[in-house]
């Protein structure tokens, strides 16, 4: 009569499971455990270098950016108004540019009130400089200004009327304008 019963009960939907265990085991709770550690090690691991690659493109999307911008910078100092003349490579023997060594592009310009500024861009251990000297009322002002950093190599080439210019940043090629 039991065993009829419980027939009955299985078959109108209502199982009777008091002999079965409910419950995972230990090796089954520390597969779990483990599976999970190991996916999450793989995503912080994944997160980081992405993180860090990230940090790399937009130090170098900067660098990029400031290499352009001193390009115009030079750009709008080699064609602004009041300029007497552009020398490439001119030997400089006077005091004020006496630490001068190598190629140079040297920018004499008037102002309004007829005073004389000298702009020398250079390089100066791995970094790309521009000197002014200004002469205004018998009184000379010196000023030195890093435009950019990183720079492997300045050279400036001089061809009939033309002059180039060429800068070679650490990693970030080279760029080459003329005057």
């Amino acid at each position: 009569m039991k065993l009829l019963i419980e027939i009955l009960l299985n078959i109108s939907g209502w199982n009777i499971m008091s002999n079965y265990k409910m419950g995972y085991t230990l090796i089954e709770t520390i597969l779990v455990i483990a599976i999970v550690f190991i996916l999450g090690g793989i995503t912080i691991t994944l997160s980081i270098e992405s993180i860090n690659d990230y940090n790399l493109s937009l130090s170098n999307c900067y660098y990029e950016d400031k290499f352009d911008n001193v390009l115009l910078n030079l750009e709008s100092l080699c064609t602004s108004a009041g300029i007497e003349y552009i020398e490439g490579n001119k030997e400089l023997n006077d005091v004020y540019s006496a630490e001068i060594i190598g190629d140079n592009i040297t920018v004499k310009f008037k102002d309004i009130n007829n005073d004389e500024k000298i702009k020398i861009i250079y390089l100066n251990k791995e970094k790309l400089m521009i000197k002014t000297i200004s002469f205004s009322n018998g009184i000379v002002s010196v000023g030195n200004n890093v435009l950019i950093d990183k720079i492997e190599n300045f050279s400036v080439k001089k061809k009939n009327k033309l002059i180039y210019y060429s800068i070679k940043s650490k990693g970030n090629g080279v760029r080459i304008r003329c005057i």
